[in-house]
């Protein structure tokens, strides 16, 4: 019995102290509802510096309710940079979909043809950089400029990647992955949006 109310004594302050980001989040969520669009960002700065206890997945959760309301507010304030930038931010377990509507924000900022060459450029410039050259595949970021952190392909995009990497690999026995993968890429929905 000492050591369970010991572990509750333990953890249940942590949980208050959580719980105070959340409240941040929904008080923010309301103010959006209520026009105060300004009003949720400064709540929303607030909430991104709370403490959300021990937990690894509450914090991506809060980031990740964080993140879609500030795309909220700056899609609202007709402000596509910043919504496209904060769409980048998003866990890229998000979905397919994701990639391609922030080319959508970064096309209404930047000229199509400027960004199909610093697309290109970032995606010619791929390269393994880990021994496991499959794996590398899993987690890509295209080194651009007109994005905040570089432009990253969401998981679900990179599965399919992989997929139609490995088909064209196969009709084309001469290519590397490598050379595939480029390939695929430039198939991708969201890259199509530049021609």
């Amino acid at each position: 019995m000492k050591p369970v109310i010991f572990f509750l004594l333990l953890t249940l302050p942590l949980l208050s102290v959580a719980q105070r980001g959340f409240r941040l989040i929904d008080k923010a969520a309301n103010k959006i509802e209520q026009g105060k669009l300004k009003k949720a960002l400064e709540i929303l700065e607030k909430a991104e510096h709370s403490n959300y206890g021990f937990c690894g997945l509450t914090y991506t959760d809060a980031y990740q309710n964080i993140a879609l309301l500030r795309f909220i507010i700056y899609d609202s304030l007709q402000e596509p940079l910043k919504a496209a930038n904060t769409l980048n931010k998003l866990y890229y377990f998000q979905g397919m979909d994701l990639d391609s509507l922030k080319m959508t924000y970064y096309l209404d900022v930047y000229d199509k043809e400027k960004l199909k060459q610093q697309m290109d450029t970032a995606i010619e410039a791929l390269t393994p950089d880990s021994t496991n050259f499959r794996e590398y595949f899993y987690d890509i970021t295209l080194n651009v400029t007109f994005a905040d952190n570089g432009f990253s392909i969401s998981y679900e995009n990179i599965r399919s990647l992989i997929k139609r990497a490995l088909v064209i690999q196969e009709k084309n026995q001469h290519l590397s992955f490598l050379e595939a993968y480029k390939l695929a890429i430039r198939e991708e929905a969201f890259y199509t949006l530049l021609e």
